[in-house]
């Protein structure tokens, strides 16, 4: 919590000065599924894992990069 926490409201929460890196990936095409879709547990599932696959990748890519040791980058991100 900072000071500016009642002034700026949640925004006042961020510790300052903090660097953030904000990324967008590639977009997952959904629009050929269909509104059907949605009903599939099993595709919603697999959907869901394929999300979470490419932000994980893309974690360990920015971590990377950074120049952390990965294997411990993944032991904190996975703990």
């Amino acid at each position: 919590m900072t000071p500016f926490f009642p002034l700026l409201g949640p925004l006042g929460l961020i510790p300052l000065p903090s660097k953030w890196i904000i990324e967008f990936g590639e977009p997952i095409h959904t629009d050929q599924m269909g509104p059907a879709a949605a009903d599939d547990p099993m595709l919603v599932f697999n959907l869901t894992d394929q999300v979470r696959e490419v932000i994980q990748q893309s974690l360990y890519k920015l971590l990377s990069s950074r120049g952390h040791d990965i294997d411990h980058a993944r032991s904190l991100l996975t703990a």
